[in-house]
């Protein structure tokens, strides 16, 4: 499943809305020729709505372990880091977890 909005429906419920908004926007700027794209934490924070204030425990640093933590990004270490702009089938235990309405037409892997 590519991510797009039908995706992202799916997706706000597992990862939270924060994630969800830098994941999709992340995603679609990773489309080719720019298959890499710098960003300043603040302008990030900025660009998705959570405000220019990025300190090490704020809103940007904790969503973006949580996407981390569910596999869509992978911080090498060195300041840079990979996201997938393409998002997987959810399984079946994240769309157990969806409000029913969505659990009955998630596809799952």
């Amino acid at each position: 499943m590519h991510l797009t909005n039908n995706a992202d429906n799916f997706l706000a419920p597992v990862l939270g809305p924060s994630a969800t908004i830098i994941l999709h926007h992340l995603s679609r700027n990773l489309r080719p020729p720019a298959l890499e794209v710098t960003y300043q934490l603040t302008d990030l924070s900025h660009l998705c709505g959570m405000g220019l204030a990025v300190r090490g425990t704020g809103l940007l640093i904790r969503t973006l372990a949580r996407i981390e933590h569910f596999g869509f990004l992978h911080h090498g270490g060195d300041g840079r880091c990979e996201i997938r702009s393409q998002v997987p089938l959810l399984s079946h235990r994240h769309v157990a977890q969806l409000p029913i309405e969505l659990q009955i037409i998630a596809p799952v892997r």
